[in-house]
């Protein structure tokens, strides 16, 4: 994973953006309408973080992007009244990237080399939330340390 600047965020009107890269073929409707952070990984797919701008209520979406198959994962982070901002992001390994949101809760956000099942947060007043059905296997995980 490398960092980048190969994306392009678009916003609307509706709090969502238009995503696209200088090459692709494809465009995407993603959430969120602050480009945050965006890194490349070695096959073709992208880790994007979006905001909504809001850093009294703030929601942070980390969206795997996969342009050569069209399509994407997204996990939000962010509660109802907490303010949040996204800082001290860094680069743990090849398929890991750290960082702080809301105060300085640290969360990690994982891209797996093949799609494996796992379990959404199921708890009440968890911070972390997946867009896919719960038991989904998917290749991207966040974790909260």
């Amino acid at each position: 994973m490398e960092p980048t600047g190969a994306l392009t965020l678009i916003p609307q009107d509706n709090g969502q953006s238009i995503l696209s890269a200088q090459d692709a073929k494809h465009t995407f409707t993603v959430p969120g309408i602050i480009l945050e952070d965006q890194y490349r990984l070695h096959d073709d797919q992208y880790l994007l973080v979006t905001s909504d701008d809001c850093p009294y209520e703030e929601c942070l979406h980390l969206l795997l992007i996969d342009f050569p198959n069209a399509t994407f994962e997204q996990i939000d982070i962010g509660q109802v009244n907490t303010p949040g901002i996204y800082k001290d992001a860094n680069l743990v390994d090849d398929r890991t990237l750290a960082f702080s949101f809301m105060g300085d809760n640290r969360f990690s956000a994982t891209v797996a080399t093949a799609p494996r099942r796992s379990l959404s947060t199921l708890g009440i007043g968890s911070a972390i939330s997946y867009a896919s059905p719960w038991a989904k296997k998917r290749l991207f995980v966040i974790e909260q340390r």
